[in-house]
């Protein structure tokens, strides 16, 4: 456990930003990895929180950076990294590999499956509701009503006889 944040060198995948996080946490990488995936798949905001630790966080043995200086550093990683991951997937799919083809056409069945989920989700939320109103009765005949569907005040034979 390390009183500072940073993104890690040795434990890195994408950013190291699970790595630091285990270490300032004292946890292991697997269960924050785990975590991140959980909550990226179940509502991608597990996405948004790692690019933004990645973007904010400074990688490990950096000197002291201001945060803009972090931050520009953090974007230009991640601009190089989408860079190599669309480069491997461009290469997975000119392979012709059928076992890279199919892994890829599930990641990216799996992708738009969420990005649709995701869109049906916020057109839900966003669609306004309507509801039915209906006109109002005048109060007489709704006495005049209640008062038939009681039967007038006779009372009411039992079942039994």
């Amino acid at each position: 456990m390390t009183s500072e944040r940073y993104r890690s060198k040795s434990e890195r995948m994408l950013g190291g930003v699970c790595g630091g996080l285990s270490d300032y946490l004292g946890v292991d990488v697997t269960l924050i990895r785990v975590f991140f995936i959980v909550s990226a798949m179940a509502s991608g905001l597990g996405i948004i929180f790692y690019l933004a630790l990645w973007l904010t966080t400074p990688p490990q043995g950096q000197e002291a950076l201001t945060r803009q200086e972090s931050i520009r550093l953090g974007a230009d990683e991640v601009k190089a990294q989408a860079g190599t991951l669309t480069q491997e997937l461009q290469a997975a799919l000119d392979k012709d590999d059928p076992q890279a083809r199919m892994i890829v056409r599930w990641a990216l069945a799996i992708l738009i499956g969420l990005v649709a989920g995701r869109v049906r989700a916020n057109r839900k939320r966003s669609r306004p509701q309507i509801q039915v109103c209906r006109p109002e009765r005048p109060a007489q005949e709704a006495t005049a009503e209640a008062t038939e569907d009681q039967g007038e005040g006779q009372p009411v034979p039992d079942a039994e006889a």
